[in-house]
């Protein structure tokens, strides 16, 4: 099934964020992806058009149960310091063809 992971970080975290730890998070993003493409189950990257103080950056990975999409989604860093809620999981029903 596939899944989508919406990462939440607050714009006043990454505001007061320095330079180096902007990069950490970056970099970590990054490597998650590139972890993902190898194995072959990274499925698509975008951008929501609307949040509310939060950025929100949809990644989309085919995983084969919801242990192994939780543990893909504790790897991905996030500006939010560590807060709860940060990665959130969405299972994307397929739909079928006519």
């Amino acid at each position: 099934m596939r899944y989508m992971f919406l990462v939440y970080s607050r714009e006043k975290d990454f505001a007061e964020a320095s330079p180096q730890a902007l990069q950490r998070v970056k970099d970590g993003h990054w490597a998650v992806m590139d972890k993902t493409r190898q194995r072959g189950i990274f499925f698509g990257r975008g951008a929501l058009a609307a949040h509310r103080d939060r950025h929100n950056d949809p990644d989309i990975l085919e995983c084969r149960n919801l242990d192994e999409t939780i543990e893909w989604a504790a790897q991905i860093p996030t500006g939010c310091k560590g807060g709860e809620g940060c990665i959130e999981i969405r299972p994307l029903a397929e739909i079928p063809a006519r």
